[in-house]
């Protein structure tokens, strides 16, 4: 491994190794540290390490078994994205922030446990305890920073993890303590047999795309923090039959719950004012939905329900 003032750059002659101990005293594993490292099958990772860079383990086919420490901040975009082995893994509850991608198509991955994790607010100062700049566009898909990502196109799709790395300017640089949004988008997207998902308790929203394609999803339950759920958060979720959506939520976004076959029925809570257009669209099993309001003057766009959903109004006092 190549290591340079505490930041681990590259995998080096320990690319065709089955397992990799990261060295005690490594506080950041870059960008790409370890992409495509086929052979990889576990890897244990130290207290130490503080964050984990932008594509750092993504593409590794084989990687079955990953060992978390307490102490780890941040898992940056698309770390373990196309880790297609990877069935379980605990993320230790000092994380405070999941990058855009970070477990995309992570085919295998059955269960994930985020409740006892805390989605903290962006602190920045001069004499951060992480003595290495991260690049702003690493930061973009959590939140964090208001940047376009530039990216490069792609024709393989086992190449969109490591896209996210292309157009970096080196000089554009940071140091931060901690940063928190809770959840990138697209974070478990395409995990197709994760079947249980607790998240923290004090998320805001469900980000665009969270769960999309996660065809074996069956349970989530919503925290009553959460205020917003993004557009395609759960689209193609199949087998998700009941969800209950906090009583504070005033944002569905497009498509939220498109191609959700298996729901039955929902309620509205009284501070949506709007459903928008797809937002349960083809959900074929949707016979009713009550919407809890005072009066009748929600929006319904065309196209947002199925066209035999039967809409039921419940006036709370």
């Amino acid at each position: 491994m190549i290591i340079e003032n505490n930041v681990l750059i590259n995998v080096g002659d320990d690319y065709y190794s089955e397992e990799v101990v990261i060295p005690d005293g490594v506080e950041i594993i870059g960008p790409a540290a370890f992409y495509k490292c086929k052979h990889l099958k576990k890897v244990t990772i130290p207290s130490s390490v503080k964050c984990i860079n932008t594509a750092a383990f993504a593409c590794c086919s084989m990687l079955e078994t990953v060992s978390l420490s307490e102490g780890l901040e941040i898992i940056y975009n698309a770390a373990f994205e196309l880790c297609v082995s990877l069935r379980n893994i605990e993320i230790p509850e000092t994380v405070g922030s999941i990058g855009s991608y970070a477990f995309r198509y992570c085919k295998s991955l059955e269960k994930i446990d985020l409740s006892k994790i805390h989605c903290w607010v962006r602190k920045e100062r001069s004499d951060s305890s992480l003595h290495s700049s991260i690049d702003w566009e690493a930061l973009h898909d959590t939140g964090i920073m208001d940047e376009k990502l530039t990216t490069k196109e792609s024709k393989d799709e086992s190449d969109d993890a490591f896209k996210l790395i292309f157009g970096f300017n080196r000089s554009k640089s940071i140091h931060i303590e901690c940063v928190g949004r809770g959840l990138g988008k697209g974070v478990f997207e395409g995990c197709k047999n994760l079947k249980d998902v607790k998240l923290p308790s004090d998320i805001r929203w469900i980000p665009t795309k969270a769960f999309r394609l996660c065809e074996s999803l069956e349970t989530v339950e919503l925290p009553d923090a959460v205020r917003e759920i993004h557009k395609k958060a759960f689209q193609y979720c199949g087998k998700l039959k009941d969800i209950k959506i906090p009583v504070n939520a005033f944002y569905l976004g497009k498509k939220a719950f498109d191609s959700c076959i298996g729901l039955r029925s929902i309620v509205i809570p009284t501070k949506i004012t709007r459903i928008r257009k797809g937002t349960f669209e083809n959900c074929d099993s949707l016979k009713n939905i009550t919407i809890t309001r005072t009066n009748k003057n929600i929006k319904i766009d065309k196209y947002a329900l199925p066209e035999r959903t039967e809409i039921h109004y419940r006036i709370d006092k």
